[in-house]
């Protein structure tokens, strides 16, 4: 239940009669600019304000199919994700043109998007299906997710949420079953740490060595035995390579001999979670060996590069870790390594380093989280049955907005934005349901076409 504070003084002026009104199930919005508000239903409508929500334009995507996801880079340039594909904007919403089409298989689509600069943006969505575009969306490269590599692509899970620094080096992270995160604007991920009782302690290997200990074996058998009675976690196993061996043998023209050493010690850590009674369908790799890195080298020269970097370690080891599903849907960071992730049944991950390790904390409601936004001194989360919580504690603590005479209601709140100075700030839902405020999100209102 949602308590939305509406003081009666202070009240907006009556707005000019405006030839639309956002209607529909309401599921995206980004705030542009001080006054500039762009809303996105799932039915295809786009809804464009300009003066911070009083009169409404609107312009349509012309496509089929439900749109998804809108982001703007600034007043002028954004894109928009749907079924059919992506759009640009080039002047603030008010038309969209659609992209160079992206190669999906069927039944697969981006859901979100996240704009870095005029340039650059990266989409996410079903399947584990990641793109980016570094030219202003002329054109865009798709990345599969590293996570589910040995896992048909009909059967990953999806990227939920996205969020991306502005500007920089391309800072992104998208959230699912887990957190992976992009510090180039897309073209490479790995996986962030997220820390809870099912990690267990990895197997180590000396150089070229690929058989696991009879007390490594023992050890792992009794850890995960423990874990399968709590419940049916996913297993990630992640390996890592010494520099030793990867200067021995991972930066030659041909890598094959590390790629099948690596094989080798996940086939036998994979063996011992199916000795201990796992699923091997519960049984994922991050960061397989890339087979096919050669259909990337013309594109991208330095890809193997990369790859040694990321599972480059002091030793060789194969980390095991039990994943619960938690079902994260949104993500955001701030400037100074702040990290909030939210999903079902209030499930709340928080992150102090920036997004390199997160931790389960309290929930700070039973009901979904749809969205979450990160400030400078506040963060704001909304949901279901109209979940709207604000904490000024950098997520430790979590309250109502400010007090004042409430509007009751049920709807689920799907997404909440901010302006740059964050003044402004919009929340939109189902039913048309449009929040705004004007105080950084201390109190909120309804914003109805007839409201005085």
């Amino acid at each position: 239940m949602g308590l939305l504070a509406c003081p009666a003084a202070d009240q907006d002026p009556a707005p000019a009669q405006p030839t639309v009104w956002p209607t529909g199930d309401l599921i995206a919005v980004d705030v542009a600019g001080a006054s500039h508000v762009i809303i996105v239903s799932a039915e295809g409508d786009v809804f464009v304000s300009r003066d911070a929500g009083m009169s409404w334009m609107s312009s349509r995507p012309s496509a089929e199919g439900r749109l998804h996801d809108v982001s703007m880079a600034d007043r002028d340039v954004g894109w928009l994700v749907g079924d059919a594909g992506i759009w640009r904007t080039d002047d603030g919403g008010a038309s969209w043109q659609p992209q160079r089409p992206i190669e999906t298989p069927d039944r697969l689509h981006h859901t979100r998007i996240a704009a870095i600069d005029r340039d650059r943006a990266v989409a996410v969505g079903s399947g584990g299906m990641r793109a980016y575009t570094q030219d202003g969306g002329r054109s865009w490269a798709s990345r599969q997710d590293p996570v589910f590599a040995d896992v048909p692509r009909v059967n990953r899970s999806s990227n939920l949420g996205l969020a991306c620094h502005p500007g920089g080096p391309g800072l992104c992270w998208s959230v699912g079953d887990g957190i992976d995160r992009s510090r180039d604007g897309g073209r490479s991920w790995s996986s962030a740490l997220v820390i809870d009782p099912l990690q267990l302690d990895p197997v180590v290997f000396d150089s070229g060595e690929v058989d696991v200990g009879e007390s490594d074996a023992d050890r792992i058998a009794a850890s995960v035995e423990a874990a399968e009675r709590r419940g049916d976690p996913e297993w990630r196993l992640e390996p890592r390579v010494s520099q030793l061996e990867i200067e021995r043998f991972g930066r030659r023209r041909d890598p094959d001999a590390l790629f099948e050493v690596i094989a080798a010690r996940i086939d036998e850590t994979r063996g011992l979670l199916e000795n201990a009674g796992v699923d091997l369908d519960r049984v994922f790799v991050v960061a397989a060996p890339p087979w096919d890195y050669a259909n990337y080298l013309d594109d991208d020269p330095h890809f193997l590069d990369r790859y040694w970097q990321e599972r480059s370690a002091a030793r060789s080891s194969i980390s095991i870790r039990g994943v619960v599903a938690r079902g994260m849907t949104a993500i955001d960071l701030d400037a100074d390594g702040l990290g909030l992730a939210v999903g079902a049944s209030g499930a709340l991950l928080r992150s102090r380093d920036g997004g390199d390790s997160w931790l389960p904390v309290e929930p700070p409601t039973p009901h979904d989280l749809t969205d979450v936004v990160i400030g400078t001194d506040r963060a704001v989360v909304v949901g279901a049955q109209g979940s709207l919580l604000i904490s000024d504690a950098r997520g430790r603590d979590w309250h109502a907005p400010g007090s004042g005479p409430a509007v009751i209601f049920f709807d689920t709140l799907r997404a909440v934005a901010f302006s740059p100075d964050w003044e402004l700030g919009v929340i939109v839902g189902e039913k048309g349901r449009v929040l705004r405020s004007f105080d950084a999100g201390n109190v909120w209102r309804l914003l109805l076409p007839d409201a005085s």
